[in-house]
């Protein structure tokens, strides 16, 4: 059988080899003092050997085997610095029996299990059982059990009850039995892991632990080997529902290894081997007794029909045990092959991935990393292994640990935004990282960096404030313009009538009153463009305030339409208005209102020469109020209704130029309509007219006044 060298070496006592007559001397736990029972029960094992034995072997497999070497009695180091212990006997054993080459890989338990776990190593002898680890090994018939126990040095507190330990730092043996164990237990918090048994014990001879839980047999050996048995002792309290059973552990899956070491392990039973193995290794602290020949022969006697149906059974079952094994090899070659091309597939999609991929197992532990652009803590080789709070800070491995928790909890993605300052002049980073659940337990996350797209965010405020600014900056120039342009404008237009009228005199020529009616019409078109302007204005910085009142919309389109039949008249287009059946009333500002008919009434007949205009008003299913105003038109296309409002828009230059329009009345028709938490609307089809929409919402609706002046419209 070869071995991997093993650098790790160990105190104590030199070990006899197995191959070297190590089983003379030593005390046996169920002595028997008659050989004719041993020379009965020899025959019916050597019938099992021979026609088991066909049906399990594998020739010449090769097994990666775990040893970790300061774990006596099962697994240590001889004075030479080889391995020896009852874990490396059963090994060797095994491998005689089912013709097998065993490459021995030393470490500590904690990484060894991990290997199991990810599949770099095939066996591990003497794991112990439970339900945690059944989830990801699978495990061969139990060969040994023990017992936890609280050990406690001289001079310490000595705890009475498990109540008790929870005040107490404990010392355990990394991902261990014990480890596995404890965490449902109420003292589970205070437990402190150590790599290896022999530093638990360490920790608790130089008081920095008060207390140590670990399997009683192999404390007890530790414990002599390192010559603490004197200061340190189990404490005599009995943990309830804490014993300890032991198997060899595969895989979760490899159903034909475990067939195989099933079948050997049975033939170790049937030629004593097992049974030389525990007396040389597992010492009893009760004295041998010896069973009387005649009761041995009796029982010999009476028993010998009953095992033989029983081994004829047994035998049966292995055989078809052996098929099914067969058959799950071929399987598992199949599902190995499909492994292969999906695992293949997934790290060519991680090779073209820029993010950092991490899985963390359920205790906060890095299994696995993709880090093609170095923005890791440390390199993979490094990080492997390790909890978070061994590479991360503590408030960001804290973070992490609350979102996993999360994770767990809900089963749902979680995302975190973190900086970090990196290693290797790197310097500080921004990532924002996605955990989710992972099926064999534990999160997968990805980190992303996102420190150019925030150094974008930050270049985007500044610049928004610098609009904003610029924005402010471009009011106050408006406001003081306005000023500075009404002031002439005023007097142009005052002056320019005052000579229309010949107030003082006659102005000579007829021309000249048509030159003053001009300069009357420029004056004021330009102030009426001074005026949208600065409505913008105030629009943009949030000056514009409402001066509410409740107002007769009915009243106010009966006004618009009467100012708005003169000018219309003038291209032809007939304006009316269907007058509701009562006082509609919302609450709003008059004024604002006022402009909003006036504007949209305008519009419809600078737009509509020829045509015809018609208003109205009503209350919706919905509580709230529409007023409308339809003309006859040219229409817009989708493409001008979805530009309509924008400032300085026009959607028929051609018609609107003429007329005075200038691109800010919708505008500011549909900020107004806003600031009573409503909103405009526009239905149109190009040559069929157009229909604009003011909807007031249903909290701006004022009750209908019970026998109210009904308003009534002269055409």
């Amino acid at each position: 059988m070869e071995r991997a060298s093993v650098c790790a070496s160990s105190a104590g006592p030199p070990t006899p080899s197995l191959a070297a007559g190590r089983y003379a001397g030593r005390r046996s736990v169920s002595a028997w003092p008659v050989s004719g029972p041993r020379v009965l029960l020899g025959i019916i094992g050597l019938v099992l050997v021979v026609m088991v034995g066909p049906a399990v072997a594998v020739p010449s497999q090769a097994l990666r085997v775990g040893g970790e070497p300061d774990y006596p009695p099962f697994s240590m180091l001889d004075e030479h610095g080889r391995p020896v212990g009852y874990a490396m006997d059963l090994v060797d054993a095994l491998a005689r029996v089912m013709d097998a080459d065993i490459t021995l890989r030393a470490g500590s338990w904690h990484a060894l299990l991990e290997d199991l776990r990810a599949g770099r190593l095939d066996l591990l002898p003497f794991v112990g059982l439970s339900d945690a680890r059944a989830a990801y090994l699978d495990f061969t018939v139990p060969i040994a059990t023990t017992h936890g126990v609280v050990f406690v040095a001289e001079g310490g507190p000595v705890p009475r009850s498990e109540g008790e330990l929870a005040a107490l730092r404990i010392g355990v043996l990394r991902e261990g039995i014990v480890h596995d164990r404890a965490r449902g237990r109420p003292w589970g918090v205070a437990l402190v892991p150590h790599p290896t048994l022999r530093l638990a014990f360490a920790c608790l001879a130089e008081r920095r632990c008060e207390a140590v839980v670990a399997p009683r047999l192999q404390g007890m050996t530790l414990l002599r080997r390192l010559g603490l048995s004197e200061t340190i002792r189990p404490a005599g309290l009995v943990l309830d529902d804490f014993s300890l059973e032991y198997a060899l552990a595969v895989r979760k899956g490899n159903h034909a290894l475990l067939a195989d070491l099933n079948g050997g392990l049975a033939t170790l039973m049937t030629d004593g081997t097992l049974t030389r193995l525990n007396d040389l290794w597992l010492e009893t602290t009760m004295p041998a007794r010896g069973v009387p020949t005649p009761l041995v022969v009796g029982m010999a006697a009476t028993g010998v029909a009953g095992f033989t149906a029983v081994l004829v059974v047994l035998v049966r079952r292995q055989r078809h045990l052996g098929e099914v094994a067969a058959q799950r090899h071929r399987d598992l070659h199949h599902e190995r092959v499909r492994r292969r091309r999906a695992d293949a597939e997934a790290a060519a999609i991680l090779r073209v991935l820029p993010d950092i991929v991490l899985r963390l197992d359920a205790d906060g532990r890095y299994v696995d990393c993709h880090d093609p652009e170095g923005m890791a803590m440390m390199p993979r080789e490094h990080l492997l292994g390790r909890y978070l709070e061994e590479v991360l800070p503590a408030e960001l491995a804290a973070r992490v640990r609350a979102v996993m928790t999360r994770v767990a909890e809900t089963g749902e993605v979680q995302t975190l935004d973190y900086d970090l300052t990196l290693p290797r002049g790197v310097g500080q980073r921004w990532f924002q990282a996605r955990f989710a659940p992972f099926a064999e337990g534990g999160v997968v996350a990805v980190a992303r960096d996102v420190s150019t797209a925030r150094e974008r965010s930050d270049q985007l405020t500044r610049a928004a404030a610098a609009i904003a600014s610029a924005s402010a900056a471009k009011s106050r120039f408006l406001a003081t313009m306005s000023h500075e342009l009404r002031t002439p404008l005023n007097a142009i237009i005052g002056f320019s009538q005052m000579m229309e009228a010949e107030v003082f005199g006659p102005v000579g020529a007829p021309e000249y009153r048509a030159y003053t009616r001009d300069i009357q019409a420029a004056g004021q078109t330009l102030l009426m463009l001074i005026a949208g302007i600065m409505d913008m204005a105030q629009v943009e910085a949030g000056r514009m305030t409402l001066i509410e009142a409740d107002v007769d919309l009915g009243a106010v389109l009966a006004q618009r339409m009467a100012l708005a039949r003169p000018g219309a008249a003038e291209t032809g287009t007939h304006v009316d208005m269907d007058p509701p059946d009562q006082p509609i009333i919302v609450r709003a500002d008059a004024g604002l209102v006022q402009r909003m008919v006036e504007n949209l009434v305008s519009n419809a007949v600078r737009f509509s020469p020829g045509g015809s205009v018609r208003l109205g008003a009503r209350r919706l299913g919905t509580g709230g109020t529409e007023v409308w105003v339809a003309d006859t038109g040219v229409g817009m296309t989708e493409d001008q209704l979805a530009n309509l409002g924008e400032p300085f828009y026009q959607a028929s230059p051609l018609v609107a130029r003429p007329s005075g329009g200038f691109g800010l009345g919708v505008t500011l028709v549909r900020e107004m309509i806003v600031l009573h938490g409503g909103e405009l609307r526009y239905d149109s089809h190009p040559g069929e007219g157009t229909v604009a929409r003011l909807l007031f919402p249903a909290a701006r609706s004022v009750g209908d006044v019970a026998g109210g002046p009904h308003l009534r419209v002269v055409r």
